[in-house]
């Protein structure tokens, strides 16, 4: 492959109305699935994706999509601040709201513009055709003509579909590593159900289960009810919030200043090891802290385990689907849902002696960590392929085709 910085030999800057044929079907009186757009997945049922079935009188004037034709959805989103477009493939027929700027692709090979409109290639022409504001629907004003005169690039035939094909290839691998992922998640939910639970004993271990109360075998506190005054730098000060996927989340945090958080740790220093649970708004996000970093917390329950428990087994049983229907029995019912540290400490469990306590928590621990490296895995898969769409769709890396 040769790289080039312009615009590479054979290829041209076209219109997408002049490669680009709107679709002027409608669904009329035809019984149709209804879609909507999500970005950053595509195509997804209308009812599902809303809770309810919102084309009403619309639906007759609603695009006819067939298997390969492309849709336009103006709304805004993160990953696309500029509307996305997506291909149609899982499905033969279906309708997309008349809103939706809906297209077939014309003698060309469609699975490329698939992939050039996920690498958000309009997003620089639509932002400066897009007039400011929204419509009471929550769609961009833009105007049809305006986004079909957006330019786009085209090369041969040939390489349309070569490069599509190194894509696709990728795609693929994501899509294997995504499944072994999932099937990684469900091995270990029902490592939990049942480990957890005593339906399933490891080999060795047959001593009977005691029944005890999380206060009993932990140092359950309570995060300070304070409200600091927030600075843009300092300690990093923790919330519910910042509870995720069994992590604390640093990435977005307030923070405050080093004479409010000694303050706060002569009642609730926070330690490695220790496990934080989330008492208001996100209930039961559980996490357990890993490093010797400073932060004060709120609306976070300080759990610390003793000798008679293990703190990766408490972890996972704090985790685990019979907890978390205990705490949910134990909610508020108000606008902002909260957990009563009481009911956190009077949480009452059958647990093994610690020695199977720790080989349960080992069998979950390297459980997690499999799953978290097939997840950074993932990732840089994304990133290949992120940067060979750069690539590949703009010509600086050109692919050689047979003549």
């Amino acid at each position: 492959m040769a790289k080039t910085t312009t615009l590479p030999n054979g290829w041209k800057n076209v219109k997408l109305g002049d490669i680009a044929i709107p679709i002027t079907e409608k669904a009329g009186e035809q019984i149709l699935e209804t879609l909507s757009i999500s970005a950053g997945i595509g195509f997804v049922n209308q009812a599902k994706k809303f809770g309810k079935e919102l084309s009403g009188k619309q639906y007759v004037n609603y695009s006819v999509l067939r298997r390969g034709d492309f849709s336009f959805n103006k709304g805004n989103s993160r990953k696309y601040p500029y509307g996305c477009t997506y291909m149609l493939r899982d499905r033969n027929v279906a309708a997309v709201p008349n809103a939706f700027y809906s297209f077939k692709i014309d003698e060309q090979y469609s699975d490329y513009y698939e992939q050039l409109f996920i690498l958000g290639y309009l997003n620089r022409q639509l932002k400066r055709l897009i007039n400011t504001g929204v419509r009471d629907d929550g769609l961009f004003n833009l105007y049809e003509k305006d986004f079909y005169n957006c330019t786009i690039l085209l090369p041969p035939l040939a390489e349309q579909r070569a490069i599509a094909e190194i894509l696709s290839t990728t795609d693929k691998l994501i899509a294997v590593k995504e499944r072994l992922i999932a099937a990684k998640q469900k091995q270990k939910r029902w490592l939990m159900q049942n480990l957890l639970t005593g339906k399933m004993r490891l080999p060795g271990f047959s001593d009977e289960w005691e029944k005890v109360m999380l206060g009993e075998v932990c140092d359950v506190r309570d995060g300070t009810h304070d409200s600091p005054k927030y600075q843009e730098c300092g300690i990093p000060f923790i919330t519910s919030k910042n509870l995720s996927n069994g992590k604390i989340d640093f990435s977005n945090v307030s923070f405050i200043s080093e004479a409010d958080h000694k303050e706060f740790i002569r009642r609730s220093k926070v330690e490695k090891g220790d496990m934080l649970f989330g008492m208001i708004g996100t209930i039961g996000n559980v996490a357990i802290v890993t490093s010797e970093s400073e932060f004060s917390i709120k609306n976070v329950a300080l759990i610390k385990s003793n000798d008679v428990m293990n703190r990766h087994y408490c972890f996972y049983l704090l985790q685990s689907d019979v907890t978390m229907k205990k705490f949910d029995e134990n909610k508020s019912s108000g606008v902002q849902q909260f957990i009563a540290l009481t009911s956190i400490r009077n949480l009452s469990f059958q647990v093994p002696p610690l020695p199977e306590q720790t080989a349960i928590a080992n069998i979950l621990t390297t459980a997690d960590r499999e799953i978290e490296l097939l997840t950074k895995e993932l990732e840089q898969q994304k990133l290949i392929k992120k940067h060979l769409m750069q690539q590949l769709l703009t010509g600086k890396t050109r692919v050689k085709v047979d003549d």
